[in-house]
């Protein structure tokens, strides 16, 4: 079983916690939370946290400015490139 396959039976509750920690290793639920919401998955039964639309609004514009700085950064790439 593969990390992935594992995760997917942890979210669907088809895998209990303990097997789940024993085949990772951990031993602790907070690391298996932790792995589990680092790989972009939930446990089942949780729900999603609540996230404020302030807080979303930093997060877009957060994302806005990091993919602003890669265009810059690949345009100064390409001016160095062509220029004698």
């Amino acid at each position: 079983m593969t990390l992935a396959d594992l995760l997917g039976r942890i979210e669907r509750g088809q895998i209990g916690h303990t097997a789940a920690m024993k085949w990772l290793g951990v031993e602790s639920i907070n690391e298996l939370v932790a792995i589990v919401h680092a790989n972009g998955r939930q446990m089942w039964g949780h729900r999603a946290m609540v996230v404020s639309q302030e807080t979303r609004a930093v997060l877009r514009l957060a994302s806005i400015k990091q993919q602003a700085r890669k265009q810059f950064k690949r345009s100064a790439r390409t001016r160095n490139e062509t220029t004698p």
